[in-house]
């Protein structure tokens, strides 16, 4: 479970160039956008292409319901230029077998964003913030073998290649071959945390 200040809609990160902030019902024109096109959704294990109508306001009430139990934490990613316009996605929960030791990561972006730096941006404040706020020794993620521009966000922000392997991805229909990669807890002053 994530610790309670994130169970909130209140919950902000902030960082040189980007809020992220709880998806909102009044984002669902935006993340549709962007959710909706071929070259995003395909890179995800559970958003379809062709997205169904009123599939990303069934997902924002999901997210919202689970952020507010703290069984995930998904966040939209707007610009600080822009907080009003939802450009990105990026979440994770707990390893459901094992809450206390991993959390899995994931995240999208408008293709119009894409190589700005912005995911890595992103992806750097929400592990930071995993790491700050609750007990986990690593964060996970997969990527499919076929997209080296999110294989270089994961590197980028410390994660490390631990095997490639294939996933089922429910809205391929499939097992896909995928890339798992790892960022352990930084160790501080001898200790982890």
């Amino acid at each position: 479970m994530l610790p309670e200040i994130t169970h909130t809609d209140v919950f902000r990160l902030e960082t040189v160039r980007l809020w992220l902030r709880w998806p909102e019902p009044r984002d669902e024109a935006a993340i549709a956008e962007f959710a909706a096109r071929e070259e995003v959704a395909t890179m995800t294990a559970s958003w379809p292409h062709p997205l169904p109508a009123g599939e990303v306001a069934r997902r924002i009430g999901w997210v919202r319901d689970n952020n507010g139990t703290g069984r995930t934490l998904t966040l939209a990613i707007t610009r600080k230029a822009t907080p009003s316009t939802v450009i990105g996605l990026i979440g994770g929960s707990p390893d459901k077998d094992a809450p206390q030791v991993s959390h899995g990561v994931g995240y999208m972006l408008a293709p119009g964003h894409w190589g700005q730096g912005v995911i890595s941006e992103a992806l750097a404040a929400y592990r930071d913030v995993i790491f700050q706020l609750t007990p986990v020794g690593q964060l996970t993620a997969y990527v499919r073998t076929i997209n080296p521009a999110s294989r270089r966000v994961l590197e980028k922000t410390g994660f490390r290649h631990v095997e490639r392997t294939a996933m089922d991805m429910p809205a391929r229909g499939t097992a896909i071959p995928v890339d798992r990669f790892a960022l352990d807890r930084p160790v501080r002053d001898g200790r982890k945390g």
